[in-house]
């Protein structure tokens, strides 16, 4: 649900940019990123999605933005010169502006993934997957890493919701019957 609410603002905050610079051709296309964009893709790197995943759903982006914008365009001029203008004028700006955003994008997921991976969450983030994914990870080496005891029995449970309070109230339901 947080991915779908960040991939949504992104969306909606990048529309909003480009039509600006559609109607206004003064307005640069190497402009600033939206910050809804660079949280989306924080999130993302976050979640471990693969930073050709968001260049992909950028190309998506871009190629149902410029077919709805061709129908709009051709529906508005008559065929001929001016059709053929303004298709050259506004796919050098969406084409242009989806370049500068992907080369952002991509350097902001890197510099994040870089963080990540360097810091103490990202350490022990890496010894659970390994011990979970059964590598070659040694158990007792494991539990100092971690601070916790690996080898006992546990049982989990995972929430997920777009409410903090309910899912509080529910964990602790759960705690509470185990």
């Amino acid at each position: 649900a947080d991915v779908r609410r960040a991939r949504e603002r992104a969306a909606d905050a990048n529309l909003v940019d480009l039509l600006a610079m559609l109607a206004d051709p003064a307005l640069p296309i190497d402009s600033r990123v939206p910050p809804e964009a660079l949280a989306l893709a924080t999130t993302l790197v976050r979640r471990g999605v693969d930073p050709g995943d968001l260049v992909h759903a950028y190309l998506v982006g871009q190629n149902e933005l410029w077919r709805a914008w061709m129908e709009t365009l051709s529906a508005r001029l008559d065929t001929g010169p001016e059709l053929i203008a303004a298709l050259e004028r506004s796919s050098a700006r969406i084409f242009g502006r989806a370049d500068h955003l992907v080369t952002v994008l991509i350097r902001h997921a890197e510099r994040e993934r870089e963080r990540l991976m360097g810091g103490e969450q990202a350490r022990r983030g890496m010894i659970v997957r390994s011990l979970l994914s059964d590598g070659e990870s040694d158990p007792e080496e494991a539990s100092r890493a971690l601070g916790y005891d690996v080898g006992r029995w546990v049982l989990a449970a995972v929430l997920w919701g777009a409410c903090d309070d309910a899912l509080e109230a529910h964990a602790e339901a759960l705690a509470q019957s185990a």
